[in-house]
């Protein structure tokens, strides 16, 4: 599995960061958004480049927003992804899409908008 990530943001970095850490077996292929790999994959799995969001590819698919965040805490094992199970996709986008847009409130984050 694939993750791209922000990584001009610093509450993005620490995430990942943090996230790496407990990913023990390297399940994870952690990639910056601003890399040349990133470019290459968000082509090949014709993604919008403009998408603000973080991106989890698999073998034949990709997932946006929190559906992102639930597959990466399912990989690592990491007992919040059950509280992805409990609400509508709808809801969790909703505070996935808070969160993101003020994620510089969060943690100082060069990529204000």
């Amino acid at each position: 599995m694939k993750v791209i990530f922000d990584s001009d943001c610093n509450f993005c970095n620490k995430t990942a960061n943090t996230l790496k850490k407990r990913d023990y077996e390297n399940k994870i292929e952690w990639i910056s958004r601003d890399s040349e790999k990133s470019s290459e994959l968000l082509k090949k799995y014709s993604i919008d480049h403009k998408i603000d969001s973080i991106i989890t590819l698999t073998e034949n698919n990709y997932y946006i927003k929190s559906e992102a965040v639930y597959f990466i805490l399912k990989k690592l094992n990491i007992k919040y992804f059950l509280f992805f199970l409990i609400f509508p996709r709808k809801i969790k986008d909703f505070i996935y899409d808070i969160i993101s847009k003020n994620r510089y409130f969060f943690e100082n984050c060069s990529t204000k908008n």
